[in-house]
């Protein structure tokens, strides 16, 4: 099979003949102590860099119906959570083994963990978004882990406005341009995204994610344009965790009006259908 001449081509004709159809979860008593065991009826979701403001509002929206653990570099003796957290710095590769022991079975991995600064140093970023991200995809691998959903960041294609005026909406099958370590680390992880699911099969769906705020408010007028809500990244979140594509990229913002980062194909692969419009929130 020809692969495709861009990292970050998409397409269902390439993918159609991998694809596989996934039930609905159930839903099921919360066991707040309880590891993974063959009849349990919540999907089993480790979520890496929980503490953060994206990992937050999943939590919020899908404890219910997930069978949630987590991870993060920093966790508190009292946890804000009802459900095991585990302290590991993914880039420390004994931590991130001990924590996937000690969870057992996980069908998903959703992977926020990182140095989410596009001024973090290059040492930060080599350790815990490049070295960090290959320890969690090599042991998900391990674990037999069925996808991984990567937070990616718009910051790849960043590069394109760097030096000011405006371009075609950008789609996911143009060429990378970041606009520092931080984007470049992120292309990384998603060139890893794609090698794994060719040698070894595991699922990965990688979400460019663009302005996400604890206040589900876009931080200024540039971020109007690439602010992602709390309820559209929640949409996302579940249908790359249920989508019956074995691999894609996709820009994860909302439906703003001045939007330059295409989302046709994440509309047309996942079904996704953003609610909500950073201009609308200035003008109703």
């Amino acid at each position: 099979m020809r692969l495709p001449d861009t990292l970050s081509v998409t397409t269902s004709a390439i993918d159609e003949p991998h694809r596989r159809r996934r039930g609905n979860a159930l839903s099921s008593v919360f066991r707040k102590d309880a590891l993974w065991h063959p009849f349990a009826m919540k999907p089993r979701v480790l979520i890496t860099g929980i503490n953060g403001k994206i990992g937050q509002a999943i939590v919020a929206a899908k404890h219910d119906d997930w069978d949630i653990v987590g991870m993060d570099v920093a966790v508190s003796e009292v946890s804000i959570f009802p459900f095991p957290v585990f302290a590991a710095d993914i880039s420390d590769w004994d931590a991130v083994d001990r924590v996937f022991d000690e969870i057992g079975k996980v069908e998903y991995v959703i992977h926020l963990a990182a140095i989410a600064s596009s001024r973090a140093s290059w040492d930060e970023v080599l350790r815990h978004n490049i070295i960090g991200t290959r320890h969690v995809y090599e042991r998900a691998k391990n674990a037999g882990v069925r996808r991984i959903v990567f937070a990616s960041s718009w910051h790849v294609v960043g590069g394109y406005h760097l030096h000011g005026g405006e371009s075609p909406a950008i789609t996911v099958v143009d060429s990378v341009r970041p606009d520092g370590d931080y984007a470049t680390s992120k292309a990384f992880g998603e060139a890893l995204a794609r090698q794994y699911y060719e040698l070894h099969g595991v699922e990965s769906i990688c979400l460019r994610i663009g302005n996400v705020e604890a206040n589900d408010q876009p931080r200024d007028t540039h971020a109007e344009r690439i602010w992602l809500s709390h309820r559209d990244l929640i949409q996302l979140v579940e249908l790359s965790v249920s989508s019956d594509i074995p691999f894609g990229i996709y820009f994860a913002i909302s439906a703003n009006a001045g939007r330059f980062l295409d989302l046709s194909n994440a509309e047309r692969d996942l079904g996704y259908r953003p609610q909500d419009d950073a201009g609308r929130l200035t003008t109703d």
